[in-house]
């Protein structure tokens, strides 16, 4: 879970993607953040001072609005008609 301080950046971090237009009110969207990882050979490193996000459309299959953070998100393969966006770029498209 986010500490204090993570979740003060989170607030920042919300308050700009709101002002992405196809992202409009962040209350909108299921809300998944974690800290920044990769992989080098079989090391993995963590970098706490990057999070990575995931937006999903709430209301849609069964995604429900609200702010999580978590040890990873998954990637995911989905074809569904929703709008998603992830990681520190945002597409304004649908899937």
């Amino acid at each position: 879970m986010a500490n204090t301080a993570s979740g003060q950046y989170l607030d920042k971090m919300e308050k700009e993607l709101g002002a992405v237009q196809c992202v409009g009110d962040v209350r909108r969207w299921e809300r998944r953040y974690e800290y920044h990882r990769w992989r080098t050979g079989t090391v993995y490193h963590l970098d706490t001072a990057v999070i990575d996000f995931q937006l999903r459309e709430a209301g849609k299959f069964g995604f429900r609005s609200g702010r999580k953070f978590v040890d990873t998100i998954e990637p995911e393969i989905d074809d569904r008609p929703t709008r998603s966006h992830s990681a520190t770029t945002i597409c304004c498209a649908t899937n």
